[in-house]
């Protein structure tokens, strides 16, 4: 925790009061984000009681909630590793941090051109795009994105924060910016992704292996992994709200039996791994060269 005077080394992100719902959403994301392939900022859940030194927070918040604890990333061994976000690099104001596809093509260029990581980082930003796409993070703005400058004059792509499914917030249909762009995700194909691409000077091929990579790694994983993570206090299983139901199809399009239990997130919406075969296109598709390739698809919906 930050104390006057030294560095900090993390950063904790508050539940609200008697409400550790959207810590657990977050940290779970996040967890399913770097399970395929996103390099995310290191993060944990934290019991509130363990808050050494802030007892006014421990009762304002409740004992049994959870914060999640960040690790910072832009710290060196001595000193802090200036940043700057993706609005401050492109001369847009905070204000402007949901400006359109434009800016994103312009911040491919500024990775392909200057980034010490070259292709890399450009790679990292189609990973964590889809990965937004696939859980329903529809406020993945240019805030979200972040420079760290470890030489001091040459960018490179920061590790992913924030990564968070929106949709199943309660109250996400009051989020109006939000829910429009939750509209666009879920009729997003790959050809968007290769749009993006073309209009920033990289080759298509490199943003559809890195497409088709994170798909195939959520297929694989996702179900695997995410009935492990923990549940917050309070969750119900039905909703009022948008959820995002991922259901399993095989391989004729015809819904097959989920292989992952249900994860609620918030007090009243719930996840699953839903996947589609190739020649869909309704949403992630495109790969077609064998029959055994898949899409994914998210969907604000409530479950039955």
């Amino acid at each position: 925790m930050p104390v006057k005077g030294t560095l900090s080394d993390l950063i904790a992100k508050l539940p609200v009061k008697g409400d550790d719902s959207q810590v657990f959403n977050e940290y779970a994301c996040m967890q399913l984000a770097a399970l395929a392939g996103v390099n995310i900022a290191q993060c944990r859940m934290v019991p509130i009681r363990e808050m050494a030194g802030r007892p006014e927070l421990v009762e304002a918040l409740g004992a049994d909630t959870h914060f999640l604890a960040v690790d910072r990333f832009d710290r060196g061994p001595s000193s802090a590793v200036h940043m700057e976000d993706a609005c401050q690099l492109l001369r847009l104001m905070s204000g402007q941090k949901y400006a359109g596809r434009e800016y994103f093509v312009r911040l491919v260029q500024v990775l392909n051109r200057f980034s010490t990581r070259g292709i890399e980082d450009v790679r990292q930003f189609f990973i964590c795009q889809t990965v937004n796409t696939l859980l329903g993070n529809s406020d993945a703005h240019l805030k979200n994105f972040s420079m760290l400058y470890h030489n001091g004059l040459m960018p490179e792509l920061s590790s992913a924060y924030g990564i968070v499914c929106v949709a199943a917030l309660p109250g996400f249909q009051g989020f109006g910016t939000n829910v429009a762009i939750d509209q666009y995700q879920r009729k997003e194909t790959v050809d968007d992704f290769l749009s993006v691409a073309k209009s920033a000077g990289i080759s298509e091929r490199i943003a559809r292996a890195a497409v088709k990579q994170t798909v195939s790694r959520a297929r694989e994983l996702w179900p695997k992994r995410s009935p492990t993570y923990p549940l917050p206090m309070r969750c119900a299983p039905k909703s009022s709200y948008g959820s995002i139901p991922f259901r399993w199809r095989d391989s004729g399009g015809r819904r097959a039996p989920a292989r992952c239990r249900d994860i609620f997130f918030g007090s009243d919406a719930y996840f699953r791994v839903n996947l589609r075969p190739a020649g869909h296109l309704s949403h992630l598709t495109g790969y077609t060269a064998h029959q055994d390739n898949y899409e994914t698809t998210a969907h604000a919906a409530n479950p039955s």
